[in-house]
């Protein structure tokens, strides 16, 4: 059986996902369309779907590129908190603020 503090954070992953799901959901499902639609043009479908692959293709190197630097520094420090750090500060870099990506008129 498992210790109660291992208890209480087998209740907060499914949380924590859950969070991940609603937070990058209004994103795929209506931001980027709406944009796509806004720089695209006619061109908007296609404009889409390949900026959703090119997605997909980053965070699957970038997934397996920081998997690989977060086992190195674990075998050398003991610790995988600082990728923590620096996975949320990317993220939110990436969303950034309004003035990054300037819309058309």
């Amino acid at each position: 059986m498992a210790s109660p503090p291992l208890r209480r954070f087998l209740w907060l992953y499914p949380l924590a996902n859950g969070g991940a799901y609603i937070a990058f959901l209004p994103l795929l499902t209506l931001i980027v369309p709406l944009r796509a639609a806004e720089i695209g043009g006619a061109g908007k479908v296609a404009l889409l779907s390949e900026t959703l692959a090119a997605g997909v293709l980053m965070a699957t190197v970038a997934n397996i590129l920081a998997g690989m630097a977060s086992d190195r520094t674990r075998a050398r420090f003991g610790t995988r908190l600082p990728w923590l750090w620096i996975g949320l500060a990317a993220s939110w870099i990436g969303y950034g603020p309004d003035w990054c990506w300037p819309r058309g008129t």
